[in-house]
């Protein structure tokens, strides 16, 4: 689902490997049916959005417009778009009113990307605030965060500092798993699923 197939959004979304298709499939396998779920924004969580087609009984709440048009096709789930500011480069909605929708509700999980993890310590990193912003209410408002990097984001460099990596419960990543990565997350207690 592209609601306009153009621009850098587009080209990001096209070229999602198979290694993404795999961590999508493990992370909706993962996740009990009727459970209720944040889904921030990103390619990647449009990706995974598909997956969760497979899935039963689900409560999502996101600001990510192509998820949600995407997991409303499915009679058995509970779609919930927040409010906000639309940024055209992402289809995400963003702003002060989209943090105050989120903070009225508590979820199961929360699903995220990020644009890269810092290989010296870890830490998760994004490229726009007003993103930021918006994945960081979630992650407060969760029990359990789930975090979808592929290898491609491991030293990626980004300059939005979005959380340590010991805010994670549960990474996802392909295998093989970067040694570097496996050393950050287990020390900071990070359980890694290599899909």
């Amino acid at each position: 689902v592209f609601l306009q197939p153009e621009g850098d959004h587009y080209r990001t979304r096209m070229t999602h490997t198979l290694e993404v298709n795999r961590i999508a499939r493990t992370i909706a396998a993962y996740v009990p049916d009727n459970s209720s779920i944040f889904l921030t924004l990103g390619t990647t969580v449009e990706v995974i959005a598909c997956a969760l087609l497979e899935r039963s009984g689900l409560m999502v709440i996101t600001n990510n417009v192509v998820a949600a048009l995407t997991l409303n096709k499915k009679t058995d789930f509970e779609v919930v778009l927040a409010s906000g500011y639309m940024r055209k480069s992402s289809n995400g909605l963003v702003g002060e009113s989209t943090i105050e929708f989120v903070n009225g509700f508590q979820c199961d999980y929360v699903i995220t990307s990020v644009g890269g993890i810092s290989e010296a310590d870890g830490h998760l990193l994004d490229y726009h605030t007003a993103d930021v912003s918006v994945a960081q209410c979630m992650m407060r408002n969760a029990n359990k965060v789930l975090l979808a990097a592929s290898r491609s984001k491991i030293g990626r460099q980004a300059v939005v500092r979005v959380a340590p990596l010991k805010t994670v419960d549960v990474l996802f990543t392909n295998s093989p798993v970067p040694s570097r990565l496996e050393e950050v997350a287990q020390a900071a207690g990070v359980e890694l699923i290599a899909c």
